[in-house]
C-alpha cells in the first residue's frame, strides 16, 4: 500500500538553492533537445511557442524535477533520487511521472514555471497539441474514470483513483534558485475541480491550468502545512 501524504500548500514558499552543477547539466541537457530530432523541435511545432520558450520551458521544467526533489526529501521524508537527466533518442514528450519514487512512495509529477503572468503562479497541463497531432494530451487525464477528453475540458470535474501527487514549483530567471509552492494529489484537483483556461489566450483550448491561489483556497482549511520563506541549501546528493 502506498504512503498518504496531505495536500499541501505552502503560505511562504520553501527557497532552495540550485547549485552551478545542477544548472550546468540542465543546460547541457536544453542543448541535446535543440538538437535535430529531439523535443524542442516537437514543443516549438506543436504548443505554440518558439524555440527560445521551448529551452526555457524545457530548462525550468528540469530544474523544477530537482527543486521539487530536494523539497520531498526535506520536508516529507521522500527517499532522495537523481533527477534524470539522460537524453533520450526521441522527439516525443514522455508523459511518465517526472520522479518515479519505489513503493511505498506515490509517482511525483512535477510542474514548473518561472514566470507570474499576471494572474498569480499558475501552472498548465496539456490537453492536447496546437498542431492537431496525436501524443499531446498529459497521461494523468486518462487516469481520470470514465475518461471522455472533450466533457471533461467542458466540466472541469471527474473522479479518479490514481495515487499520483503533484509538486508545484517556481523556478524564476536566471534560475539560481527555486520555490516549492505546493504539493497535492492529482485526485483531489480533479474533484474539486480546481483547472481553469489559462490566463494567455494562444493556450485557450490546448491547456488547462491550475492557479496558486485556488490551491490556496482549496486546501487551507485542511491538513495544510506552513512554513516560513527561508532559504536553504540542502546537502548535496
Amino acid at each position: 500500500m502506498l504512503k498518504h501524504f496531505p495536500n499541501t500548500v505552502f503560505t511562504e514558499p520553501i527557497i532552495i538553492s540550485i547549485p552551478a552543477h545542477v544548472r550546468e547539466k540542465s543546460t547541457a541537457f536544453v542543448e541535446a533537445m535543440g538538437t535535430e530530432g529531439q523535443s524542442c523541435g516537437y514543443y516549438a511545432h506543436n504548443r505554440n511557442t518558439d524555440s527560445s520558450r521551448a529551452n526555457e520551458n524545457i530548462n525550468t521544467s528540469k530544474l523544477g524535477e530537482w527543486v521539487a526533489a530536494q523539497m520531498l526529501f526535506s520536508q516529507f521524508g521522500f527517499p532522495r533520487i537523481e533527477v534524470n537527466f539522460d537524453v533520450l533518442n526521441s522527439n516525443k514528450k514522455k508523459w511518465s511521472p517526472d520522479l518515479d519514487y519505489p513503493p511505498p512512495f506515490p509517482p511525483v509529477h512535477v510542474k514548473s514555471t518561472s514566470r507570474d503572468y499576471g494572474r498569480g503562479f499558475s501552472w498548465t497541463f496539456q490537453y492536447k497539441n496546437a498542431s492537431g497531432a496525436p501524443g499531446g494530451t498529459d497521461a494523468l487525464f486518462s487516469k481520470i474514470n470514465s475518461f471522455n477528453l472533450e466533457r471533461f475540458f467542458r466540466t472541469r470535474m471527474g473522479t479518479t483513483d490514481a495515487p499520483d501527487m503533484i509538486a508545484y514549483v517556481h523556478v524564476p530567471l536566471p534560475n539560481k534558485l527555486g520555490r516549492a509552492m505546493a504539493f497535492a494529489s492529482w485526485r483531489s484537483i480533479v474533484e474539486r475541480g480546481l483547472l481553469r483556461d489559462p490566463i494567455r489566450p494562444e493556450f485557450v483550448g490546448t491547456k488547462l491550468c491550475i492557479d496558486y491561489d485556488d490551491l490556496l483556497k482549496a486546501f487551507q482549511h485542511g491538513p495544510n502545512i506552513q512554513r516560513t520563506g527561508q532559504q536553504r541549501t540542502l546537502p548535496e546528493y
